[in-house]
């Protein structure tokens, strides 16, 4: 099978302000993994603060034929209006084209999370720095996660889609200018 993956950046409720950039065309078997950056078609000093970006998997099922294997809407910019970095576990929605929009039909957020999800995110924090490391510790902690990781499979009716946002030395934040005229 051949699959693609397409992106393009909206904002005021669902207004597309981009151009849609797609990745290559590539083949696979069981694990998608395209390892390809996509580059943002608009500047970040100009991306509003409702910034989306919409991202759709596609299925080449023949000549000029394809379908949405699944899509997914994640906001650019966090709660503190800081620009999303770093890797980020998406939800893609079965055969829907991401939608764009703020409140969107095809959200990113993990819905109904699993305990696989939530060892996920510990797991993710922990890589951050965020938590105490204690080698003794950490290497029973992990044997225990990929015990229960394998005991729990993931819910079958799920596909995710793992997307690494760029990281930058300092935080990129937010920030409109208001003139008094």
């Amino acid at each position: 099978r051949e699959y693609y993956v397409t992106f393009q950046i909206f904002a005021d409720g669902g207004t597309p302000i981009s151009l849609t950039t797609q990745t290559k065309h590539a083949s696979f078997s069981k694990k998608v993994t395209w390892g390809e950056w996509i580059t943002l078609p608009i500047a970040y000093r100009d991306l509003p603060a409702d910034a989306v970006a919409a991202i759709t998997v596609w299925d080449v099922v023949g000549p000029r034929k394809v379908t949405a294997v699944g899509g997914t809407t994640v906001s650019l910019f966090g709660k503190r209006n800081e620009l999303r970095k770093g890797g980020k576990k998406l939800q893609l929605w079965p055969q829907m084209e991401a939608d764009g929009r703020l409140n969107s039909t095809t959200p990113c957020k993990i819905q109904s999370p699993n305990d696989n999800d939530r060892l996920d995110k510990l797991e993710k924090s922990y890589m951050a720095g965020t938590m105490v490391h204690l080698d003794w510790l950490d290497h029973l902690a992990f044997k225990k996660i990929e015990q229960v990781k394998s005991q729990t499979s993931a819910s079958h009716d799920r596909v995710f889609l793992m997307v690494e946002f760029p990281k930058f030395e300092l935080p990129v934040l937010f920030f409109e200018r208001f003139s008094d005229t």
